[in-house]
């Protein structure tokens, strides 16, 4: 630790002293959200909404960098920033003494949380077996495994010992449901003027990202498309994707950072065009059933994705294979099979599923306490 902090400033050589020598945690919550990306504010506020509504104090989590489990990968300073936009109340301490922690990702980062008994959140998954979301991770070490549909939960109880599942449905995008909104209202927002059909683009970041190999296809066969990309948020901020953002950047009449709604972004689309690795593909096809939907893949074996995958969507294997969808908006084969059995994968538009969930929850912490 020593060898560290000499690289910092003398104010976050104080900062991290003054951290440490403080065990007391800055709130005494019940239940903690602990953020190892901002990115998942938006999927925990749900849960953070309707449990504050029910009387538990429950709170979210933004450790500063010295302290936070996943070191300077966690984007701090935009986190605190989505959360006073929210007006949410957060620490900048854990509570290792909290009864309930919430992750979407590993256990092994919450093991801080000394008895709390560790929820795991799915934020939707792509096909690939490997896909993190539908691996042992988010089940092993947690006591309750949340998944968005059935799907996932078929594939995690394989893993599973005695871990509570709930199928939750997709609590992110309930308000949408309640209040729809339209390409015209995303156009007008944005202040895109253009009579083209719109092409969003939702590239992943790491291997499975399409971009290098895809991107000068994508902006030639769809020439007449007003092309829209969606970056990731690692995409959109880590130093090392710079080359990937940049191609992007340059085959995009249109930029939409890595925070920007991924709900506004789908329902622009006419078109949307998703990594087949990446579970962008599934949710934005969830939320806008109306645009023609293609998956491109870089991982070119079949037999590394379900099955699913192929009845669901139109799958390019290669780039030069883009070539013979370009009239795929109007020739969509796979739309209606997808939105009839999107339930099965993301959940239904309701918030039943969800409540099942937030009144069992509710209902063992009141236990507890009596």
């Amino acid at each position: 630790m020593i060898g560290k902090i000499v690289y910092y400033s003398r104010k976050a050589v104080y900062n991290i002293r003054n951290f440490f020598s403080n065990e007391k945690p800055d709130k005494n919550s019940l239940i903690e959200f602990y953020l190892i990306d901002s990115f998942e504010i938006y999927h925990f506020m749900p849960f953070y909404t309707m449990l504050r509504k029910e009387g538990v104090n429950a709170i979210f989590v933004a450790e500063p960098y010295y302290a936070h489990v996943s070191g300077k990968y966690f984007d701090y300073e935009e986190a605190k920033k989505i959360l006073n936009e929210f007006g949410a109340e957060y620490s900048e301490r854990a509570n290792k003494d909290a009864d309930y922690v919430f992750t979407t990702q590993d256990a092994y980062l919450v093991e801080k949380y000394k008895n709390a008994k560790k929820i795991n959140l799915h934020y939707s998954c792509g096909f690939v077996r490997d896909n993190f979301c539908l691996t042992e991770r988010t089940v092993r070490g947690f006591d309750i495994v949340l998944v968005n549909g059935k799907f996932q939960a078929d594939k995690q109880k394989a893993f599973a010992s005695n871990q509570i599942f709930f199928e939750v449905g997709f609590p992110k995008h309930i308000d949408f449901w309640k209040k729809p909104i339209t390409q015209e209202d995303v156009k007008n927002e944005l202040g895109i003027k253009t009579d083209k059909k719109i092409l969003v683009y939702f590239p992943t970041y790491d291997n499975g990202c399409s971009c290098l190999e895809y991107g000068d296809n994508i902006k030639k066969t769809f020439k007449d498309y007003y092309i829209v990309t969606k970056l990731h948020h690692c995409l959109d901020r880590l130093e090392e994707y710079k080359n990937k953002k940049s191609k992007v950047e340059n085959i995009s009449n249109f930029i939409l950072g890595g925070n920007y709604s991924f709900e506004k972004s789908a329902v622009l689309g006419d078109l949307l065009i998703s990594d087949a690795k990446s579970g962008a593909g599934l949710e934005a096809s969830y939320l806008n059933q109306k645009a023609a939907a293609i998956l491109v893949a870089v991982r070119t074996e079949g037999s590394e994705y379900y099955d699913d995958m192929f009845k669901m969507f139109n799958v390019i294997m290669k780039p030069s294979d883009l070539s013979l969808t370009s009239k795929i908006e109007n020739e969509d084969v796979y739309r209606q099979y997808r939105n009839e059995n999107m339930g099965y994968y993301l959940g239904e538009h309701d918030d039943n599923a969800f409540k099942v969930f937030i009144d069992y929850l509710v209902g063992e912490i009141r236990r507890t306490i009596s």
